[in-house]
């Protein structure tokens, strides 16, 4: 008697675990889902699909158009906060191929300037968002294109791409805004890339280095040279690529990133441009003093 209940209560559990599987197959969390050939994708049912982007739902890490507000810091008289959105991108048979996470600042206050910022970088978020939405030239779209080929060969795992808030800085009527981003794309080491942004405070539109300082392009074309120059000459010769000093005198420095601190202005070369990825980036210091500003 005791050993027929004993399998009763097993086919009990039995069919309570066949339950809890469907369960999770249907919810998508239960392993990739069956059927498809990867032509198109599939949104996630814990989220809300945004052109074939799941979008998680408020409370789990991001939000739908107000996406939550993380622990952000201050710089100068301005303080700031951090908002971030996350999407998810499937091929229809479920398999997550592409990953984005956004981040940008949101500035506190009032006045025209700080609300015009903060309408600068809600628009930057929007249009991130566009690009991945784009079925043509995406780099989620490559993403899915790449798994069709490979994912029964040599796929390996998702692409993904994080954009975050490295730098805030002020100085007198101005602020920049350092944004850092990296791709992985499945193989090594990914693709590190920086957006440098400066703003006029008192109306919050974007200018450039030559408005804030007073020098000209042809100055700072000459100043940049001699600092760039300098720093490979000065430096260990092997960071840096064999040309690096004749690339460095037709370079166009109106390429060159720059982003303020609280003793000058730093200005960067990318990856690649006059040294090897292992480098990093080639960066260059100018004091306020020496900039004019």
């Amino acid at each position: 008697m005791r050993r027929k209940s004993v399998w009763i209560l097993l086919a009990i559990l039995a069919v309570l675990l066949a339950v809890w599987a469907v369960s999770c197959s249907r919810s998508g969390k239960g392993g990739p889902k069956g059927g498809g050939e990867g032509e198109a994708e599939s949104r996630m049912p814990e989220g809300r699909e945004v052109d074939g982007a799941a979008q998680k739902a408020p409370g789990e890490g991001g939000g739908e158009t107000e996406p939550d507000r993380l622990a952000g810091g201050g710089t100068g008289t301005l303080t700031y906060a951090v908002k971030e959105t996350q999407q998810e991108y499937r091929a229809d048979d479920g398999t997550p191929i592409f990953r984005a996470k956004l981040s940008w600042p949101a500035f506190d206050g009032d006045g025209e300037g700080i609300e015009e910022i903060n309408r600068f970088f809600e628009s930057w978020a929007q249009g991130k968002l566009a690009e991945y939405a784009d079925a043509q030239n995406s780099t989620r779209q490559a993403a899915l294109e790449v798994y069709r080929e490979s994912r029964n060969s040599s796929w390996t795992g998702p692409w993904g791409e994080s954009y975050g808030v490295e730098a805030v800085q002020t100085h007198g009527d101005y602020v920049s805004v350092l944004m850092t981003s990296f791709l992985e794309d499945g193989g090594a080491p990914g693709l590190p890339c920086r957006e440098g942004h400066l703003f006029r405070l008192t109306d919050g539109q974007p200018v450039g280095i030559c408005e804030m300082t007073g020098k000209n392009q042809e100055e700072w074309d000459r100043l940049l040279r001699e600092r760039f120059s300098a720093a490979i000459r000065e430096g260990d010769r092997a960071l840096y690529y064999e040309n690096a000093l004749e690339t460095l005198r037709t370079y166009d420095m109106r390429n060159a990133g720059c982003y303020l601190t609280e003793t000058g202005i730093v200005f960067y070369l990318e990856p690649y441009e006059i040294a090897p990825y292992a480098t990093g980036y080639v960066e260059v210091s100018v004091s306020y003093e020496d900039a004019g500003a």
